[in-house]
This record gives C-alpha cells, structure tokens and sequence, in this order.
C-alpha cells in the first residue's frame, strides 16, 4: 500500500472573489490525516487543464454553491472530459439538491460539514474500499442519486486544526486583499424563509447536539494571529451568518480582540440579536459596522413571505442604537421576492433613507432549492414548478440575468430596474416619485451601468477594500459581477 501521504486532492474553485473559508479548513483537516492539498483557481491560470494535469492529483474536488451551480455543472463536466480521477462535488448546492449530481456528471458527493466524512471517503478511494455506506455521501446508483444520513456536527470547533489560508495564499492578488475574512462560529439559529439554515437545521434535527455553534474567543485569536503571520490585513470581516446571537460571548471576545488587535472589523447581524450590551461591546473592541438585514419596507411582506417578524419601528430604533455607538448601518435589502411590488421596492429604499443606512446594498431574490421561499415562489405562480427543477439542477442563468417570473413579465423586467437604481436612491435624495416612471424605460443597459459603478463603490466602503486591492482582485477575477457565493459558514 502507498504512503498516504502521495495521496493528493486537488480543489477547483472559480475565482479569487470567492474565497472559501470552509475549504481552507477543510484543507487543514485533510492535511492533518495526511492527506496532500493544493487550490486551483480557474481564473487564476491561463492554462488551467494543462495546470491539472501537471499537478496530478489523485482527486479533484469541486466546490459549488447555491448561487454558483450552474459553473460548477459546467466545470464538473469539463473535469469530466478530460480526466479519469474520482470527481467528489462538495457544497450548499448539492447539500440542498443531491440531484445535481446527474446534472453534474459526478460520481459522488460529500453533503454538509465535511471534515470527518471526506478524510474518510479519500481513505477509502486510495484503499479501494467500498465507500457507499459512508454518512454525508451521496452518489449515482442506477440513473438515480443514492442519499446517506448526516453524520452528527462537530461540536467543538476548537478542535479543529487552524485554518489553511496559505492554499489561497499561493494566489498574490488574494493574498494581498485588503480585507480578511474570519468565522466565529457556525450555524445560524435563526428560520428566514430565503436562507438554507433553516433547512440545515430540520436536516440534522435527528443528528442531535447544537447547529449553531462558536469557536472560543481564544480560538478566534488564534486564527487571527496565523492570518496576520501569512498575509497582509487591512480591516477584517467575520463571515458568520449570525455572530450577535450571544451577548455574554461577544463580550468575552471583545475584550480579548481589543487586547490584542486594533483592525477595524464587520460582523453580520440582526435586528432581534441587538442589544445596547452587544453594540456598546462591539464598538469598543473596534467593529466599525453592522450588517443587518431589512430586507423589505413592508412589514406583512417581511413577516409573512420573508419570515422576519420586526417592525419597521424596530430596525429604525436599532439602526439609532447602532449610530449612536459611532458604527455604521450596513443595510441588506432584496427585491423581487415572491408577491414582491413596485410598491414595496420603494417603501424599501424609503426605509433606508429614513434609518440612515451608511452602507446599502440591495440584491435580486434567488430561490434556493429547499427553502421556504422557493416552495412559496413555486405556491404563488411566481415561479413554476418546472422552472424550479431547473435552477436545481443548474440550468438557469446566474445572477444578475435571473428570469424567475414564469408570469408578470413586464412586472419582472420594472422590478429588476428598480433593484438596479436602489442604492442610488437610497443614498441619493432624488424624488422617490420619479421611480415608477423610470422602471417603465427601457434603459437597462443605463441602469446595468449604474448599478455595477454603484455597487463597486459600496462594496469598497462596505468592506474596507482598498481601491488597489480590490482592482487588483478584480482584474484577475473579473469583477463583482462574479461574486455569485451565498456563503455558509461551515459548508464550502
């Protein structure tokens, strides 16, 4: 039997915007067993199949997200065509719709938190031992896509080796990105019915033990201090879909990051998660901004398609909380979700403007498979069935060219203009009144300008990108645009 240590992965990933924190410690952890690990960024190589089969690896590992299926569909069979090692497709897409293996033309699948059940699986393909029965492994059988059962989470995270920054690392535009990413924690307790957490979470149900989980803060330290070790940081952003959740924990950890670091940082929030403990916590230890998302300025919708039950009076009084501790709003928004108005876009962008967000950002809805909101897109004609099936097994158009009407098409096309002009809006006090007249122009190449020049700006002030990096990044990526990743915190 070989040394296990010739045993090779390779992970391929799309581009450097898309930086995944799950792979960097799924990396450390194959590299703890053993295990040779390398990243391959398709941008990044202009002779990217040349480049794979000069490493020669002995698997190749495919990421793809549930905004990214239809590039790791196609990328999947490109692999495919060329190379005869095992293909394991990892990611929120095939985690949500396992049927995506057929599309992809893989053979297997490793579903979920990965860093028991892939070391596993590559111990068994080396070996030449069955691997079916494994848990968190999906694969093809007889036309259709067999599904084990999840493995338990792993619940303590400190356990878990420190995260492999350099297999991006090797990439110097990535390197040298201004802004870092950072995870305290995994999982998210909240049920918003757009997000697959909520899914995640009836999913390993029957698993036991907590789904939303945090590292400690020591831990988190740590992590920060093996970043600065490997790269150049400008200001951090902790990634975790919720990091506000536990008043006596951010506490803790304020205290030790103000001990012993002084990068300004962004955390993802909520409105129900504030309280003047946590924000007065978090600006002493240096957050310069909250996310939070308001989503919508109709309360009936946010409550009832959206599944938020805060009160425009609520986000605007958090939104106070927050200036007053001399942290920024960053304001998330959505339009185009099911039942979704004109209407309603601009008492969004109203909202904004009268809770003074510092930093806007508005996107177009996408209909995860599995979540509540594509059964409700499916439920109210918004989206048919069919149309549906197909975003699940990757054959619809990627952000921002999503067409997720199958009726109202005139609706739909006023709907993406006025996402297109949102934060334009919101920031600038132009008369609310012109909108209705401008969603009717057929403009869209106008608008598409506006809102791509807009949106690098924001991105920019959002995340403390500095211009130099982020052209740099871009230029190698090819642009925000790109940035198709609906990031979850513990699956790649």
């Amino acid at each position: 039997m070989s040394d296990r240590r010739a045993y090779s992965v390779l992970f391929v990933t799309d581009n450097g915007i898309n930086e995944s924190l799950p792979i960097t410690e799924l990396s450390a952890c194959l590299q703890k067993k053993g295990f040779a690990t390398r990243l391959l960024i398709e941008r990044g190589d202009r002779h990217f199949l040349r480049t794979i089969e000069q490493v020669g690896a002995d698997v190749l590992i495919l990421p793809g997200d549930a905004t990214g299926q239809r590039w790791a569909a196609g990328m999947a069979r490109t692999l495919r065509a060329h190379f005869t090692q095992p293909l394991v497709l990892v990611g929120t897409q095939v985690t949500m719709a396992p049927g995506f293996l057929t599309q992809a033309g893989a053979e297997s699948a490793c579903r979920g938190e990965c860093e028991e059940a892939l070391p596993e699986l590559l111990d068994r393909l080396r070996d030449g031992v069955d691997w079916r029965e494994l848990p968190n492994i999906a694969y093809r059988q007889n036309g259709g896509v067999a599904v084990n059962p999840f493995r338990p989470l792993i619940q303590n995270l400190d356990a878990l080796p420190l995260p492999d920054r350099a297999i991006y690392y090797r990439y110097k535009y990535v390197r040298d990105f201004s802004t870092k990413r950072v995870a305290g924690g995994r999982g998210c307790p909240n049920r918003c019915a757009y997000c697959y957490n909520s899914a995640l979470q009836d999913r390993y149900r029957e698993t036991g033990g907590r789904y939303t989980r945090r590292k400690s803060p020591a831990r988190v330290i740590a992590e920060i201090r093996d970043l600065a070790r490997l790269a150049p940081i400008g200001a951090l952003y902790f990634i975790d879909d919720l990091f506000t959740h536990d008043e006596d924990w951010i506490e803790r950890f304020g205290a030790a990051y103000r001990q012993a670091f002084r990068y300004p940082f962004s955390v993802n929030a909520t409105v129900g998660s504030l309280t003047e403990r946590t924000v007065s916590a978090l600006a002493a230890a240096g957050c310069y901004g909250l996310q939070i998302g308001v989503e919508t300025g109709n309360e009936k919708h946010r409550r009832e398609v959206l599944n938020k039950s805060v009160s425009n009076r609520e986000i605007a009084d958090v939104a106070a909380m927050i200036h007053r501790a001399g942290m920024e709003v960053i304001s998330y928004n959505m339009t185009a979700t099911p039942g979704d108005t004109e209407e309603n876009v601009i008492e969004t962008i109203r909202l904004n403007r009268e809770i003074g967000g510092d930093r806007i950002r508005a996107t177009y809805a996408y209909p995860i498979a599995g979540t509540r909101m594509a059964e409700l897109a499916v439920e109210t004609g918004w989206m048919s069935a069919e149309r549906m099936a197909a975003f699940a097994d990757a054959n619809a158009p990627e952000i921002p060219r999503l067409k997720v009407f199958d009726r109202h098409r005139a609706l739909q096309r006023r709907l993406v203009r006025l996402s297109r002009l949102f934060t334009l809006f919101a920031h600038v006090r132009l008369p609310l009144g012109w909108l209705p007249t401008l969603a009717r122009l057929p403009l869209d190449p106008l608008y598409a300008m506006i809102d791509v020049l807009v949106g690098i700006v924001e991105m920019k002030r959002i995340f403390r990108i500095t211009w130099r990096s982020g052209f740099r990044l871009y230029a190698s990526t090819g642009g925000p645009a790109r940035k198709t990743k609906n990031t979850n915190n513990f699956i790649p």
